[in-house]
């Protein structure tokens, strides 16, 4: 993992961090996840690295308990096929009976695309995560993969905006409208 700090704009504090999975192959140097996702989602992989991301993060939060401020989240992205599932979902209550107390500050995020791809696992999925303190937070919203009034029939905590709305300099005054009115639902 790398970790990639989240901050309060308001406070400027560090409420949070994401872990961001590299792969630190020994002749092409660390990757981003572009670089491998893609064919570990092909090659039916995927889930096991989902799971072993979930048991590391545990792991760091464990690590880190003493130290957490009540706030504090611990981020870590689940593919599609993941977070649908059995196999990610006995991982995750595996670990929440060794470390009930940490699941508090565990949030897992997916995609757009994840949830539209088995919605009615999806959403018992979301349903047992929340029962268990896991914070869900909807990733790259925006993309078109969905409207509003599907994304109202799942439970998310946070939803992040796709960077195409933020990249570059100048944001045009069409995605200021934009941005304003996804901030305000």
């Amino acid at each position: 993992f790398t970790f990639q700090p989240i901050v309060d704009l308001e406070t400027g504090y560090v409420v949070g961090a994401e872990a961001l999975v590299r792969w630190n192959n020994p002749k092409m140097g660390v990757l981003p996840p572009d670089a491998f996702l893609n064919e570990m989602a092909e090659s039916g992989s995927i889930v096991q690295l989902d799971v072993y991301n979930v048991i590391r993060a545990i792991t760091h939060l464990k690590t880190w308990e003493n130290l957490l401020p009540a706030n504090f989240r611990l981020s870590v992205n689940i593919s599609a096929q993941g977070f649908a599932s059995i196999t990610l979902l006995e991982a995750i209550q595996f670990q929440f009976e060794k470390f009930p107390e940490l699941f508090q500050y565990l949030t897992l995020e997916t995609t757009e695309k994840s949830i539209v791809k088995g919605v009615d696992v999806t959403r018992a999925q979301m349903k047992i995560f929340s029962k268990m303190g896991i914070h869900l937070s909807l990733d790259d919203y925006g993309t078109g993969y969905s409207s509003l009034s599907y994304l109202g029939q799942f439970k998310f905590d946070h939803i992040k905006i796709d960077r195409s709305f933020v990249s570059g300099h100048d944001i045009s005054s069409e995605q200021r409208i934009i941005l304003e009115t996804i901030n305000s639902l």
